[in-house]
């Protein structure tokens, strides 16, 4: 009888071992290639907000305005937010306007979740818990910058409060420099604050505050959208994280500072 060939000790820790580093080698790869793909996302979503924010802007002559919660959404008795202005439907699921962008149909028919998602903000939740209501915020303002209206010459946002009149909304030919003023960025990854959709003061293009601002999402950038619709990753550690100090004239002058009269 021929005895069977016992697989030595040796050979299966040698094989064991080349797994194991091939392992090491693919996983770091794999790892880049999913946030490559999270990253061309989020930019691919932010392109269809600027399409969404054009069709709005041709409709309405300014883009979504106003950013005040208070706001009463229109041929509704609800208060509305800021992305309702563009999904085109209110918290309790009433349509009221042309649906721009698309709604995240698992919350009930909330206008507010939008339906453009990014996997790299799958794990964030509000500060109650429960999913973020979007993954991006418009670029808003408080109504006074340095002593001025939100709506003055160099004061920054694609939106503003109530305060001012339709007169003062932004318009897109009110722009200065379409092409570098951001209206539109990512969620900051290590915030977990439900907020309002938009950023509401100045200092939170800083990273001074606790409420929604500026951070990287994929690795050191953040993906950003311009006025003139072109969307990309943004280097925002270097670029914008100024948190105050002497850098942050400068950075709200190069990339927020868009209006003009």
């Amino acid at each position: 009888m021929k005895t069977r060939k016992k697989f030595p000790m040796i050979e299966l820790l040698v094989v064991i071992s080349i797994l194991v580093i091939l392992m090491a080698l693919l996983l770091p790869a794999l790892k880049s290639a999913r946030n490559r793909a999270h990253a061309v996302t989020g930019v691919n979503n932010l392109k269809q907000i600027g399409l969404a924010l054009s069709l709005y802007a041709n409709d309405s002559v300014f883009y979504p305005w106003p950013q005040d919660e208070s706001q009463i959404l229109p041929g509704t008795p609800e208060k509305g937010r800021w992305w309702q202005l563009l999904t085109g439907i209110a918290a309790s699921g009433a349509k009221f306007g042309y649906p721009c962008l698309p709604m995240d149909p698992s919350h009930g028919g909330n206008g507010s979740y939008l339906g453009l998602k990014c996997a790299a903000h799958a794990a964030q939740q509000t500060e109650v818990g429960g999913a973020l209501p979007t993954h991006y915020l418009a670029v808003g303002m408080s109504v006074f910058v340095n002593g001025a209206p939100w709506y003055a010459e160099g004061s920054i946002g694609i939106t503003g409060p109530l305060e001012g009149g339709s007169a003062a909304a932004v318009r897109p030919e009110r722009v200065r420099s379409p092409s570098v003023k951001i209206g539109v960025i990512e969620y900051q990854m290590e915030r977990n604050f439900a907020g309002l959709g938009y950023l509401l003061d100045g200092r939170y293009l800083f990273n001074s505050s606790s409420s929604p601002s500026i951070g990287p999402v994929h690795r050191r950038a953040a993906g950003v959208l311009c006025f003139d619709g072109h969307a990309g990753l943004m280097d925002v550690l270097t670029h914008l994280n100024a948190e105050g100090g002497s850098r942050e004239p400068e950075i709200r002058k190069k990339y927020f500072a868009s209006n003009k009269n």
